[in-house]
């Protein structure tokens, strides 16, 4: 049985559309659960009311992402699990995609796989076919992101990374493999590829299992939060990860980077008596002052 988890936070409206295609899926082998890191706008009783199926848990506070999980992982290997699919709650998947997954994973004793993943309402624009790092500038992106896909790849080919929006494993991966949850919010998934690359498990991507994502509905309407975790967890992410050749050149480079964004919307936000802008200014700067605080997890000094 695979186990499909969703993180849902104050987004119901998306995770009732993803639900829906999941409820479409040809392999119909599967549970749903969905974890609610402590929303406020009736969502588990929206989701409960529409897919009474589903198994929801709710949190008392927003655990972020690797901690929701980790909640619905626990469950799902306490029931017998034997394949997980971690994804995105604002995702809708095309009907094919589960069977194609769990055919592929089953290919391997051990590997995390991800379907393709288009830009949710275009024609079939990429947002994930695969990525890598520019370790010189602590930016890990995606390959040929917002390129229309030529549809070339039908075999999986391995990633150096696989975003968190679609993660699927046999259930031992996460049992063995937990996610850091010190990030809070993003660079979660690229840490944790960057484990298991260093454990030499493959990480593999299927072109032909399709997903379609909105990208950060969660977080869309507060950039000083995505801008604050960013900044702190690429610094965090970095120090873990980087050989010392390019740590050396990325601090001064990110760090100063930093300051100048701060700088530069603080001053527009007084200029303008913009308070979203005087937020998104302390945000930069704040995230790198507990980064080297040693703030992790989520944080007190943004909201």
């Amino acid at each position: 049985m695979v186990y499909i988890i969703l993180v849902n936070y104050k987004s119901c409206h998306d995770t009732l559309e993803c639900l829906t295609s999941l409820y479409q899926l040809n392999d119909r082998q599967f549970k749903v659960i969905v974890i609610d890191n402590a929303s406020d706008d009736g969502s588990v009783e929206r989701i409960s009311e529409a897919f009474p199926q589903v198994t929801i848990m709710a949190n008392f506070d927003n655990l972020g992402f690797a901690a929701g999980n980790r909640i619905g992982i626990e469950k799902a290997l306490q029931e017998g699990a034997a394949h997980i699919w971690l994804l995105n709650n604002d995702t809708v998947v095309q009907p094919d995609s589960l069977e194609l997954l769990r055919h592929y994973a089953n290919q391997y004793e051990v590997a995390l796989l991800s379907g393709k993943i288009y830009k949710y309402g275009t024609d079939r624009e990429i947002w994930f076919c695969g990525a890598d790092i520019n370790w010189r500038k602590g930016k890990p992106f995606h390959i040929h992101m917002h390129e229309k896909d030529k549809q070339m790849l039908s075999e999986p080919y391995t990633s150096l990374w696989l975003s968190g929006c679609c993660m699927f494993a046999k259930a031992k991966v996460f049992f063995q493999y937990p996610m850091d949850e010190r990030y809070f919010l993003y660079f979660e998934d690229v840490d944790y590829c960057m484990r298991l690359n260093r454990k030499g498990i493959p990480l593999l991507v299927v072109p032909q299992a399709v997903i379609w994502h909105k990208k950060s509905a969660s977080v869309s309407n507060n950039a000083h939060i995505q801008a604050y975790y960013s900044v702190r967890n690429n610094l965090y992410f970095m120090e873990k990860y980087a050989k010392i050749k390019y740590k050396i050149r990325y601090y001064p480079y990110f760090i100063i980077r930093s300051l100048l964004f701060s700088i530069r919307h603080l001053v527009r936000g007084f200029i303008k008596r913009n308070s979203s802008l005087v937020r998104l200014g302390n945000a930069y700067w704040q995230g790198v002052v507990d980064y080297f605080m040693r703030k992790q997890g989520k944080s007190s000094s943004i909201s």
